[in-house]
């Protein structure tokens, strides 16, 4: 009987997690997902938008295809691009976290009541709280991981990118001529 009731436990591993899901339930592990959409929504349009428009006007500056750029100017594209949406997007993010950690003991907050307790507590500021870090983590996370996507499509899947095949390529690959800029 031992030997079935241990089958029946579910590993120590999830434990916690199946302990949380059923002290919040369904609803409660949702609660805050409309703010991460918003946050979401609003950085993805921005960030792919900016991305793609840095992309195709250094492709213009250089005379050449914008899968001639060269990773690092992509890295550092996608880095630049994500710096905007990042700010303009950590409202979000901070009043999504406080009604997450509201957790089950405060199962009446809302957006509407988070934003007047942040603005309560520590001001129009407070919609800022902590936005350094997540600058100084989501810029570099989005500039090395749409760079890497950007680099592995035209190696592995060059026929879905305009320019990638060799023949359509620029001369100086992307990079103005090793330095020497064409203004």
């Amino acid at each position: 009987a031992p030997a079935a009731a241990a089958a029946a436990a579910p590993a120590p591993v999830l434990q916690g997690p199946l302990a949380l899901a059923r002290q919040l339930g369904p609803k409660g592990l949702y609660r805050g997902v409309g703010l991460m959409g918003a946050r979401d929504v609003l950085f993805n349009a921005m960030f792919f938008s900016s991305f793609a428009a840095l992309k195709r006007g250094e492709a213009e500056r250089c005379g050449t295809q914008v899968a001639s750029l060269p990773p690092w100017k992509l890295v550092c594209m996608a880095t630049g691009a994500a710096i905007a949406p990042t700010v303009l997007s950590h409202p979000f993010d901070v009043l999504k976290t406080k009604v997450m950690e509201a957790g089950a003991a405060e199962r009446g907050v809302t957006a509407r009541s988070a934003v007047g307790d942040v603005l309560r507590e520590r001001g129009p500021a407070g919609l800022f709280r902590g936005l350094t870090v997540r600058v100084a983590t989501v810029a570099p996370l989005f500039g090395i991981a749409l760079s890497t996507f950007d680099v592995l499509q035209r190696t592995l899947l060059p026929e879905t990118v305009p320019g990638a095949s060799a023949k359509e390529r620029t001369v100086g690959s992307g990079d103005c001529g090793e330095g020497a800029s064409r203004n």
